[in-house]
């Protein structure tokens, strides 16, 4: 992973034009910013009992102010979310205009158990391949018919704003703009619903209404903070019930390349899950997704970092940063797991989806991070910055999470995966005595109750997956 650069100012969206590129990435592709979301209120008050239309999840258990300790989730039932998230019902709204069949090579329609094989046969690092062809304006506003960029924010209101000034460059306008507001901060809302006439007029788009079924951008405020994966979750489940076929996932500390979506049409019709190069504050690339080990649970350490000639590489695990996920994807493993709040729910995302496709990770630059942050990848052996105890708690934590799937795909390995606890236990260890040695014993405190709040989760009788949503909308 790309260490920041003290130092160095984040690009701001006025920083960009049309002609303006990155330094520091020869050899991929542009990087402009041109970014994502239109944000359109669905609700009159901003709580989660008002989304109707999404009777969303309620996950009032994920109180942020037990963070430090123990957040209750491990005792939530993916079938019992799956029944506040209204996916028992609704989803029958939508049909699928162009149905995926065997033609797609993606198993029996209505057969979520066959696996496929590779997008491209062959196609792993290094592979003889000719990368896609520049894909056309009018390619890529076809493809983007139904794409809906998601935006999980939290109390970052400026760099929203940077993002929705960034949004409105774009030169290829998404379906809709999910903007979900883990803060339920009122001058989001007002900046969204600015943003949302804005792009109405801009775009040339009917009045704004206020209505998510019609208006492109939607606002989706939270009554309580439900981290990334539950606000990933929530955004992706509004825009599968509106009918969206595709699903790019942004955070709101990023800027967008105002190609971004010409260049991801260009790999769309091949790919299922594609994860574009991101240009960290210090103009270096940022390429830490691929090589997640079933076995230990971990990431790798040293990451792969080389495209084929293709230029692609086929990957195990992703970062929502950025991610292009596919419906038939969605269809097939679900959603993210909101249990997670935050560590390891991308990881175990894009290792769900290795399952089902072949997720990759492409040469071309699409967004640029706006926020140094050099302890993003929980999973790996992060650099050894001061983190929190709530940090810490979540990542051993977590481990129970990742177990539970593991065992359900079928690649548990007890002992492997200790060693896997052991390193993850040892690295939180590690980085206290660096960074934190006032603060050793309450933080090794948090690391204790995360393993055995990991214990608990991996025993328990009554742990499910989450349910495909395919299954659901066949009824």
């Amino acid at each position: 992973m790309s260490a920041s650069t003290d130092g160095v100012t984040p690009p701001s969206a006025d920083d960009f034009d049309d002609d303006s590129r990155a330094s520091g990435q020869a050899g991929m592709g542009s990087a402009v910013p041109g970014d994502r979301d239109d944000a359109v209120p669905d609700d009159t008050e901003a709580t989660d009992a008002d989304d109707t239309d999404l009777d969303d999840m309620d996950l009032d258990e994920l109180d942020p102010d037990d963070l430090g300790t123990d957040l209750g989730t491990e005792d939530l039932d993916p079938g019992e979310l799956d029944e506040a998230l209204g996916l028992e019902d609704g989803l029958e709204a939508y049909e699928d205009p162009d149905p995926y069949d065997d033609a797609d090579g993606f198993g029996t329609d209505g057969d979520d158990s066959q696996i496929p094989g590779p997008a491209v046969p062959g196609a792993d690092a290094g592979a003889d391949f000719l990368a896609p062809d520049e894909a056309s304006v009018e390619e890529a506003q076809r493809l983007a018919q139904r794409l809906a960029i998601v935006i999980v924010t939290y109390n970052r209101p400026k760099a929203m704003e940077e993002l929705f000034d960034n949004l409105r460059r774009l030169d290829v306008h998404p379906w809709r703009i999910i903007v979900v507001d883990n803060a339920n901060d009122s001058a989001m809302r007002s900046a969204t619903v600015d943003f949302g006439r804005s792009i109405a007029a801009l775009w040339d788009d009917d009045e704004w209404t206020g209505d998510p079924r019609t208006d492109r951008v939607v606002y989706m405020p939270r009554s309580k903070n439900l981290g990334p994966a539950g606000g990933f979750n929530a955004g992706m489940k509004k825009a599968y019930k509106l009918g969206a076929e595709w699903f790019w996932l942004l955070d709101d500390d990023v800027l967008v390349d105002i190609d971004a979506l010409e260049k991801l049409a260009a790999w769309m019709p091949a790919h299922d899950m594609i994860q574009g190069v991101r240009i960290d504050t210090d103009d270096n690339p940022v390429t830490d997704e691929g090589d997640f080990s079933p076995a230990t649970g971990l990431l790798s350490p040293m990451p792969r970092t080389r495209f084929g000639r293709g230029g692609y590489r086929v990957v195990n695990a992703v970062s929502f940063e950025g991610l292009l996920v596919s419906r038939r994807v969605v269809d097939q493993i679900g959603l993210p797991d909101p249990r997670f709040f935050m560590y390891g729910d991308d990881t175990m995302y894009g290792y769900l989806a290795s399952r089902v496709t072949n997720p990759v990770a492409v040469y071309d630059a699409i967004l640029y991070r706006t926020r140094s942050d050099s302890d993003r990848a929980a999973m790996s052996l992060r650099s050894l910055g001061k983190g929190s105890d709530r940090e810490r708690y979540q990542i051993m934590r977590n481990r129970g999470y990742i177990a539970r799937y593991l065992m359900q795909c079928g690649s548990y390995s007890p002992l492997l995966f200790a060693i896997g606890t052991c390193v993850t236990a040892h690295r939180e260890i590690v980085r206290l005595v660096a960074t934190d040695r006032a603060g050793f014993i309450p933080g090794a405190i948090e690391v204790f109750k995360g393993w055995l709040a990991a214990r608990r989760i991996m025993h328990d009788p009554d742990w499910k997956p989450m349910t495909p949503l395919g299954s659901l909308t066949r009824g």
